[in-house]
């Protein structure tokens, strides 16, 4: 089969240093969902905000333990049940149990991801980048495509990430360049050939 033309070569980057494992992990996310890259703050809010309701919730829970703030009541000599208090306290062990669900899942999924990592992660090796495509090739393994695929390209704190549909998505550090001037002018070349894929510069 004859290998896709790339076209004039821009940028050629040889043994990038390897992701460390945060910039893996955060791949790992884009890939699952690009949106996570415009709302990463709200997304990283969500844990702690939960946990720290489920941690109130307990606190009242505890402190329903005082006959004050029981759900269960003596009127006229008869026991009653509070059923705001009660639905209050449902509503508090349904948290904590699902702040504790919530943890234990995200914790197992990191140590299966750092697994990965790892073992089974394979740095790149080069990685060419034409006016029409790009070329990366880990090892024996080289995969050419055309802008097209490229879906979005995130850059954060020196990381730029391109997510791709064919499953294949890459990230680049800005110490796999000479220098930052080198390292802002792929960026970008990289975020308008990804806008304009069909239009050579």
């Amino acid at each position: 089969m004859e290998e896709l033309d790339i076209g004039d070569v821009k940028f050629h980057i040889s043994r990038p240093p390897r992701v460390d494992f945060p910039t893996y992990r955060r791949l790992q996310r884009l890939m699952l969902s690009p949106a996570l890259g415009t709302r990463r703050g709200f997304f990283r809010g969500f844990t702690p905000a939960f946990l720290i309701a489920a941690l109130v919730s307990f606190v009242g829970i505890s402190l329903g333990q005082r006959p004050d703030y029981a759900f269960l009541v003596v009127n006229d000599g008869a026991l009653m049940i509070d059923a705001p208090r009660l639905w209050l306290y449902a509503v508090g062990i349904f948290l904590l149990g699902a702040a504790a669900v919530y943890w234990s899942v995200l914790s197992r999924s990191r140590r299966m991801l750092r697994y990965i990592y790892e073992q089974r992660f394979t740095p790149i090796l080069d990685a060419w980048f034409g006016e029409q495509g790009l070329r990366i090739r880990w090892g024996d393994t080289l995969f050419v495509s055309p802008w097209s695929v490229v879906d979005s390209v995130h850059e954060e704190k020196g990381v730029t990430y391109l997510i791709a549909s064919s499953g294949v998505s890459l990230a680049f550090t800005a110490q796999a360049f000479s220098s930052a001037t080198e390292y802002e002018a792929w960026v970008a070349f990289v975020r308008e050939r990804q806008r304009n894929p069909r239009s050579a510069p």
